[in-house]
């Protein structure tokens, strides 16, 4: 009965969910005497008060937003790596061999559907999350029960029972037919009805948590403000075109310094180059593509590294270059405008950002045993191409890691001031020069060029010339 406890409370708290609220907590008290009683208790003290709204976002912040909280059992041992697909795919066997078919939009290794599932067919359903604790046992939802209440924001720490998935499966199977058999009574007429055309056999509640549990915020950032960006970003350079042709091209200050302007310029822009074409690669090319041209997964996050933090090595170290300039030198500072300094100073930023989430996320993730390749194809390009078919999916974003959406964000913050700074000149292409007539210059010595000209005519080594110092 622990199970199904469990199963309902770890689901998305909407209507359907909260409307028990009294019930389950009245069939709470009915649990035999254990450690997970004491938790579910605890729990649900906090969570019968609380008001829906609240749960809702509390639940959305934990579950879906954290790499931790993560209620897909398999994904904390396989990642995204094809391996895992092998796993799901054994244990959708394992559902309909023991006559529990789904129907349901979430995948098979989810947490309450497991649970709901050991406590239907202990046989098959215990084994199930013994085989996955191991790698799960840090998960805020599969900790050991503490002895204080649980405190907001209600992440559900403590709720499996110190003995979920562990040890041999038979013998948990016994116990639970055992406590079914002895009849913790006047709780089935709740999961009855709480569960009617509600069970994942049937699909109903988890098809619907995420769109629920949405908040407006994560609309904003993932729909309103990179449409702003990127609107801001075309109607920006129109103007700019039609109305300030003169200020295109940025001020040159080589002049007042040319050393670190050189090194600077050529380092920025040449790793630029290859960053752009990476990024081309990696949000604009469907992961469908790859994986057709016999591309595997590692392979390609294997050259993303290495390449990568390469080129984006160059591009940092030339940027970098560019602002110690500005910032430094006096007579460029004094002569460097307020959008110069914040675009380049930006500019660094989503550099260093990017080579945060390509080598730092790796060196982060196997401190804690995480897997290493984040598939960011599967979630943050899909959603950038949604941005181009004007059919945002914001929901793409929710579980990618926090230095990867800073890294998307600071990217569109830079798209948006991009019209009303030196940066439009990356849209000058000089072809103009390639048609235009050679520009005539007049010699200061007339004579000697004149004398120059005959002799490379005739075949002889020119006089040299000797300029005159007459004004004209």
């Amino acid at each position: 009965m622990i199970f199904k406890f469990l199963s309902i409370l770890l689901r998305y708290p909407d209507d359907g969910i909260l409307e028990y609220r009294e019930e389950l907590a009245s069939a709470a008290h009915e649990l035999s005497d254990s450690p997970a009683k004491d938790a579910v208790l605890a729990f649900l003290a906090y969570w019968e008060n609380e008001p829906a709204s609240r749960l809702q976002s509390s639940y959305t912040a934990n579950f879906d937003f954290k790499r931790r909280g993560c209620l897909y059992l398999s994904y904390y041992r396989y990642g995204d790596l094809r391996a895992r697909g092998q796993v799901l795919a054994d244990m959708k066997e394992t559902y309909a061999r023991a006559g529990y078919p789904l129907d349901t939009t979430e995948l098979p290794d989810y947490l309450p559907l497991v649970l709901e599932f050991a406590s239907e067919a202990p046989e098959d359903g215990l084994p199930m999350l013994a085989e996955h604790r191991a790698a799960n046992r840090g998960h805020p939802a599969v900790a050991a029960p503490r002895q204080e209440p649980l405190r907001p924001p209600g992440r559900g720490a403590g709720l499996l029972p110190a003995r979920a998935g562990r040890g041999d499966g038979d013998g948990d199977a016994k116990a639970h037919r055992a406590r079914a058999a002895a009849g913790e009574r006047g709780s089935g007429a709740i999961f009855g009805g709480l569960l009617a055309g509600k069970s994942f056999r049937q699909g109903g509640l988890s098809g619907q948590r995420r769109e629920e549990g949405m908040n407006l915020w994560y609309q904003f950032l993932w729909v309103i403000f990179p449409y702003l960006a990127l609107v801001t970003f075309v109607l920006g350079h129109i103007y700019r075109y039609v109305y300030h042709q003169y200020g295109w091209t940025p001020k040159s200050s080589q002049i007042l310094e040319r050393r670190m302007l050189m090194w600077g310029v050529l380092l920025f822009h040449w790793g630029l180059l290859f960053v752009f074409g990476g990024h081309v690669m990696g949000l604009l090319v469907p992961i469908g593509v790859y994986r057709a041209m016999g591309v595997s997964d590692h392979n390609y996050h294997l050259l993303s590294l290495w390449v990568g933090s390469a080129v984006g090595a160059v591009a940092m170290i030339g940027i970098l270059l560019l602002n110690l300039r500005r910032w430094f030198i006096p007579r460029i500072r004094r002569n460097t405008g307020t959008m110069r300094f914040a675009t380049d100073a930006l500019l660094l930023v989503v550099i260093v950002l990017g080579m945060a989430a390509t080598v730092g996320y790796r060196i982060y993730v196997n401190q804690y045993n995480l897997p290493a390749e984040f598939e960011y194809r599967e979630n943050i390009a899909p959603w950038f191409r949604s941005l181009f078919y004007f059919s945002p999916n914001a929901g793409l974003m929710l579980e990618v890691p926090l230095i990867f959406q800073l890294h998307v964000l600071s990217a569109f913050v830079l798209f948006a001031l991009w019209p009303f700074s030196s940066l439009v000149h990356m849209f000058s292409v000089p072809l103009g020069y390639l048609r235009r007539s050679y520009v005539q210059y007049r010699s200061s010595n007339p004579q000697a060029s004149l004398a120059r000209e005959r002799a490379l005519k005739a075949g002889k080594t020119p006089p040299k010339i000797e300029q005159s110092r007459r004004v004209e």
